[in-house]
């Protein structure tokens, strides 16, 4: 009895599909670079289709909540708005032409203040699903040994034993992380975790900016999820 065809499809589609860099996006609103949905799709599909098997996307348990929040300005106006919040969680078959199959489950959350909650939740899912099974690395990998040896320099001179002393004792100082909400359509794993701890009354907001660089926006959004009783 022969295998099934997935099993030898995969091995297959993981060797060919190579590796989807991380690039920044020119109006995408974020400074950093990142892997968007568009480009794991674009990057898979010629791969799939040479192959014969195909991905169905099944929504196997979903969420969808409002909540008030209210927004103070410098000037003393308050703006109340809506933020949905959806959690998702998908099944991800990859089908074979034979009909077998393998299947893998992704749950995602996402919260927003229009209507796309629920889009990005299920990019996220599906982006990351795609990602660990088929085990797509962020950029093509380089041999070490295939980059010619550096030759130190005959007139560099060597640190005296106070300067090397002096290097290795003194303390580095700690630059913060830029604390970004949106990695394209998904939310960033950092925001939700902040939003998370500051809601479980885990972490307060001075913990927060200590860490973080914070924009005065984001900083005002934040301070929305510190219970009542902690503030």
């Amino acid at each position: 009895m022969s295998a099934p065809l997935i099993n030898e499809k995969m091995p297959l589609i993981i060797g060919e599909i190579g590796a989807i860099p991380k690039t920044k996006k020119p109006g995408s609103g974020v400074d950093f670079a990142f892997r968007g949905i568009d480009d794991v799709m674009n990057h898979l599909n010629p791969v799939l289709t040479k192959h014969n098997v195909y991905v169905w996307v099944e929504l196997a348990e979903y969420s969808l909540t409002s909540r008030e929040v209210v927004k103070k300005f410098n000037n003393g106006d308050t703006k109340i708005s809506l933020v949905y919040k959806a959690v998702v969680k998908i099944v991800l078959h990859f089908i074979a032409a034979d009909g077998s199959e393998m299947h893998t489950e992704e749950v995602a959350m996402s919260e927003d203040y229009s209507d796309k909650a629920y889009t990005q939740a299920m990019s996220m899912a599906y982006k990351y699903a795609i990602l660990r099974v088929l085990c797509i690395p962020t950029a093509e990998l380089q041999d070490p040994d295939s980059k010619p040896a550096v030759e130190p320099s005959e007139t560099s001179a060597k640190p005296t034993v106070k300067e090397a002393k002096e290097k290795t004792t003194s303390p580095k100082p700690k630059q913060k992380k830029a604390l970004v909400k949106m990695d394209g359509n998904d939310m960033t794993a950092d925001y939700i975790n902040v939003i998370t701890k500051l809601k479980s009354g885990m972490r307060k907001i001075e913990d927060v900016l200590a860490f973080y660089t914070v924009s005065p926006e984001l900083e005002a959004e934040l301070r929305e999820y510190i219970p009542a009783q902690a503030q």
